[in-house]
């Protein structure tokens, strides 16, 4: 499936025969953020993401992203101070292919 400019694949078995039409979803605890990586994981989706802004979410940090799309992921903070997260970074956002969920329109 192609989203904007990222190619997404799902693993999904329950939608109904001739949809064509869907909504993508990715919980923001699915998505992990990698700087300067270079290892895929498979079966996993990497997209490249601007950091737009971060601020906490109760004992996390939301991080949301621009992907061509808007993305969120929540990270420990200790998780961000060890990457020096910070708005305008450019970063991977990996997101393994059944954490993608697609709902019929």
């Amino acid at each position: 499936m192609r989203w904007a400019t990222a190619l997404l694949a799902a693993v999904e078995a329950s939608l109904p025969p001739g949809t064509t039409n869907v909504h993508v979803c990715i919980r923001a605890d699915d998505v992990i953020l990698l700087k300067g990586a270079t290892c895929r994981a498979a079966p996993a989706i990497h997209l490249t993401a601007i950091v737009r802004s971060i601020a906490p979410e109760g004992t996390l940090m939301r991080a949301d992203l621009d992907c061509g799309f808007p993305l969120a992921a929540l990270l420990t903070r200790q998780s961000c101070e060890e990457i020096s997260l910070k708005p305008g970074d450019r970063m991977v956002a990996q997101v393994k292919a059944p954490n993608v969920h697609l709902i019929p329109r």
